[in-house]
């Protein structure tokens, strides 16, 4: 789609609009009337909303065309829509047979319907997968929104105490996932390090979903931009090593995928980097953990680092869910030029320092 045909949209939706801000479903009403529109042209649309709940990057939507494309699924399922564009980028590369999303708000749902003729459910998601619990699909494209809770009826095998929505739902799509399917789950990065969020890792390993691959995601492409946020695909299969990549604009995305499909690593970090899943706690740790690595040999990494918080000091655990607890957990020390005062013993991860040193009292 043109920029004289984006303008035209714009200046019509501003001529037509009576109860309705300018948003997603009315731009997508009134560029279905202009001409035919795919994916792209809706994640364009997107772009133009003044609220950006829609909006996906187009690297991010071509990340999920294209591992879709290399999966190859023939179902794909998208349990919480927040974004059309995803499962439609998903249906298009992969030429499922059937792809099916659950749409929450009716006017959503609608504009869905537009972009692409797919099994588009309106109603509450949560209740909508009691529907579909009998079917099992190859690809789960799961996206519920960040850090939302509500109260929702509970489920006999559902984990106890306060769990994110996002979480209930990998939780609850897990017994949908086909014999060699995947997850493809967006979430913030305290997935990777919060404990109300860590401890489920064993429970959803319970429930056959085992992490493959961690594609962090550059701020910059994210749609709040404020919190740091991943990819994480999950499969049936257990692995002894983690791939961990990075979405940036400047990313090959075809080569990403590849890497990732074959489990290799790369001499670009950001096209592949292996790793163990249980000492993940996120891009920039491991990153800072392979820099020092080195710069001062794997065995004996010698850099300043500030004195842990003593245990009659115990540092202040956020609450999950607030703006604290979404935070990266690398240290932000600075690192002297010169090889430096502290020697950390053989063995240590520097992951794990950087999450856990505070400045001493």
């Amino acid at each position: 789609m043109d920029r004289e045909t984006l303008e035209h949209i714009w200046r019509t939706a501003e001529r037509t609009r009576s109860d309705y801000a300018i948003d997603f479903p009315l731009l997508v009403d009134v560029a279905a009337d202009v001409e035919p529109l795919s994916w792209r042209d809706a994640a364009q649309l997107a772009r133009r909303e003044r609220g950006g709940a829609v909006a996906r990057p187009m690297q991010l939507l071509e990340f999920v065309a294209e591992l879709a494309q290399a999966l190859g699924p023939t179902s794909v399922l998208d349990p919480w829509v927040e974004a059309p564009t995803i499962l439609a980028a998903a249906h298009e590369a992969s030429g499922s047979v059937r792809s099916c999303g659950l749409v929450q708000q009716e006017r959503l749902w609608r504009a869905a319907q537009r972009i692409a003729p797919l099994d588009w459910r309106l109603g509450d998601p949560l209740l909508l997968l009691r529907d579909l619990s009998h079917e099992r699909f190859d690809l789960v494209l799961a996206e519920p929104p960040f850090g939302m809770r509500f109260p929702a009826a509970p489920e006999p095998d559902d984990p106890r105490g306060r769990v994110d929505i996002a979480d209930r739902v990998l939780w609850r799509v897990a017994p949908m996932v086909a014999d060699h399917g995947a997850v493809l789950f967006r979430t913030p990065d305290d997935f990777f390090w919060a404990t109300p969020r860590r401890r489920l890792w064993p429970r959803f390993a319970e429930r056959g979903l085992y992490p493959r691959a961690v594609i962090s995601v550059d701020p910059a492409l994210a749609s709040a931009s404020s919190i740091l946020a991943s990819l994480v695909l999950f499969t049936r299969e257990a692995r002894d090593q983690l791939f961990v990549g990075r979405l940036e604009r400047s990313t090959s995305v075809p080569a990403l995928v590849r890497n990732l499909v074959a489990g290799r690593a790369d001499g670009d970090p950001q096209l592949g980097v292996l790793t163990s899943a249980q000492s993940f706690r996120g891009w920039r740790p491991l990153i800072l953990e392979q820099e020092l690595g080195r710069m001062f040999g794997s065995n004996e990494i010698s850099t300043w680092l500030p004195r842990r918080r003593p245990a009659s000091h115990p540092a202040k655990t956020p609450a999950p869910g607030s703006r604290a607890s979404a935070r990266d957990p690398v240290c932000t020390a600075l690192i002297p030029r010169s090889a430096g005062a502290v020697t950390l013993r053989s063995g240590n991860s520097v992951a794990s320092h950087c999450q856990s040193a505070v400045p001493g009292p």
